[in-house]
């Protein structure tokens, strides 16, 4: 069976072993184990591992194994216990060369092994007719035909900056605003003075997601002159002059501007909510999006409150993003609050 994992955490310090399908005898083997989920066992065998001609019967749901499907091997240092199954065999150029399967412990004394078979890794390359019953489809994916692949450290991926800028949609830097990514990495970060931001050592080749939040003093930048500004608006008698205080009037975050939401406004100006019940004090979006009709933002789906980054092989500056305060039309809030 081959698993595929990904991504794998960088400071795993994994080894890959390598592997050889080339069918010359082994002068000695190696296997590593973990028997009867013990710490970490090795098993050697000084001597050179043969090809067992005959079939194997494994009794049970395993069947039989026929010839030459096994490396033999009989230990000189070391045993296996059941939990040993499916160790790699190593020859001696330290690649596998097979995988455990069974074999047969002496019944006088259970530390000496009669025999050990392994099933051989050439004869898994091709076993079978199809991606489903045989390696070389995954492990040579481009046809190269290789007889052997050596082992590697896992490779260091390249880290990346991933940056951006917050501001009010009038254009006030806002700072202290909390800064998510997460992905192929996570941290939080808050915007400095200038509303900068910026994500260090994260590693390239995954997918992120950069999201800002903000959810206190809703009653920041909100009056009863807002109330009668959005009224306006409802009645068409002023319209708002950019999307982005039509979406400000939202504070029932239902995607239009009614009577409803000067009610909850109203509410929270006079104390009988503490907070805006269905929605947070701020919304950001990203500062590139480009609404089709500015003057009915609802009419198209809002972009999504985050910015996603596809496989990053670069730095990433232009995550930039512009927040606007919920029930706050005259742009009169503190950016900082």
């Amino acid at each position: 069976m081959l698993l595929k994992t990904r991504p794998l955490p960088g400071n795993y310090g994994l080894y890959f072993n390598g592997w050889t399908r080339d069918t010359t005898l082994p002068a000695y083997t190696t296997f590593i184990h973990h028997p009867i989920g013990d710490i970490k066992k090795i098993t050697v065998d000084s001597g050179s591992a043969v090809i067992h001609p005959q079939s194997i019967n494994w009794q049970a749901q395993f069947g039989i194994s026929p010839p030459n499907t096994h490396w033999k091997i009989i230990p000189d240092y070391g045993i296996f216990q059941p939990g040993s199954s499916g160790s790699p065999l190593f020859g001696p150029g330290k690649r596998i060369i097979g995988q455990l399967h069974g074999g047969s412990i002496n019944q006088g004394d259970p530390c000496i092994i009669n025999s050990a078979f392994f099933g051989r890794f050439d004869h898994s390359w091709n076993k079978g007719g199809d991606p489903g019953t045989r390696l070389r489809d995954w492990l040579d994916p481009n046809n190269l035909n290789p007889v052997s692949q050596n082992g590697y450290p896992q490779p260091v991926a390249a880290t990346y900056t991933v940056s951006g800028n917050i501001q009010a949609h009038w254009g006030a830097p806002m700072k202290n605003v909390k800064v998510q990514i997460t992905g192929g990495a996570a941290a939080t970060v808050y915007t400095d003075s200038l509303g900068d931001y910026k994500f260090e050592g994260i590693p390239g080749g995954s997918n992120y997601t950069i999201t800002p939040s903000r959810d206190s003093a809703d009653l920041n930048g909100v009056s009863t002159f807002d109330l009668v500004l959005i009224s306006k608006h409802i009645l068409g008698l002023e319209y708002f002059d950019t999307p982005w205080k039509i979406i400000a009037s939202d504070a029932n975050k239902s995607n239009s501007v009614t009577t409803f939401d000067i009610v909850e406004i109203r509410k929270l100006i006079l104390g009988i909510f503490n907070a805006f019940p269905n929605n947070s004090s701020w919304r950001f979006f990203p500062a590139f999006f480009s609404f089709s009709d500015p003057t009915a933002p609802f009419n198209s789906p809002l972009p999504p409150e985050s910015i996603l980054i596809t496989n990053l092989q670069g730095n990433y500056t232009g995550a930039n993003f512009k927040g606007l305060k919920i029930g706050d039309v005259n742009n009169t809030a503190n950016p900082d609050e």
